[in-house]
């Protein structure tokens, strides 16, 4: 017979050791361990890269678990998003110096037509 346990909002005293919530009313157990798969790894990079912001939230909560995976997943998270950073930064930079530039010739030449318009 396999062990059980009891709920502590409920009371129900037959809920699997296994489980991570009650099946009667729901409510949580124990702390459901955070995947470190090459799957969730591969979408947590993907993320990060593609989705700056978050990259700093999933670093964050891999980093506060206990194990070596969850820590190296945590670091290449915030590494990947401080590059896709960067770069974004790059190309702003880039474009609004083009912008900009494009603006001023247009404005030492004088070549508006105000009538126009």
């Amino acid at each position: 017979m396999s062990e059980t346990l009891t709920c502590p909002n409920c009371r129900i005293s037959n809920v699997p050791l296994e489980s991570f919530f009650c099946s009667n009313c729901g409510t949580q157990l124990r702390i459901k361990p955070i995947s470190t798969s090459f799957g969730s790894q591969f979408l947590l990079y993907v993320g990060s890269l593609l989705l700056p912001p978050l990259g700093f939230w999933w670093g964050f909560k891999y980093s506060r678990i206990n194990d070596p995976q969850a820590k190296k997943i945590a670091i290449w998270c915030v590494v990947l998003t401080v590059i896709s950073l960067l770069v974004s930064l790059y190309f702003f930079l880039g474009i609004t110096s083009g912008i900009n530039s494009a603006i001023n010739t247009q404005l030492n030449t004088g070549d508006f037509d105000f009538n126009s318009y």
